[in-house]
């Protein structure tokens, strides 16, 4: 299983990298063209614009690619929903991370540091 994605690299930032791996994970794997191919006709993208979006998933580790004759081919580095996954994760944790063990409404309240951000629960006494 690949290696879970860390900090900014966990994000797509932008509706174009949102839809580029939409198109990536409908497809399976997918060449520049193939994402323009899926475009709307009167939206679609410049060649050069979705080659640097895809690159650019690349750095983050989010799509690897390979040479395949004259045009890489982009494959998801992780399934749609071990991306989810991540995210809901990332955001649940950060939500429950903003409370403050002086507050006065979690007085008496136990981390439970075993247990996923996805089952954190506080314990009260």
């Amino acid at each position: 299983m690949p290696r879970k994605p860390q900090g900014r690299a966990l994000t797509l930032s932008g509706d174009l990298q949102i839809e580029v791996m939409a198109h990536v994970w409908d497809l399976g794997e997918a060449t520049v063209d193939d994402v323009r191919a899926r475009q709307r006709r009167s939206t679609r993208s410049a060649y050069t614009t979705i080659q640097t979006v895809m690159n650019r998933l690349v750095d983050r580790g989010l799509l690897t690619r390979e040479r395949r004759g004259r045009a890489f081919v982009y494959k998801p580095r992780y399934r749609e929903p071990e991306y989810n996954n991540y995210v809901y994760e990332s955001e649940i944790t950060k939500g429950l991370n903003v409370f403050r063990f002086s507050d006065l409404r979690t007085s008496g309240a136990i981390r439970l540091q075993h247990l996923n951000p996805q089952t954190q629960e506080f314990s009260l006494p």
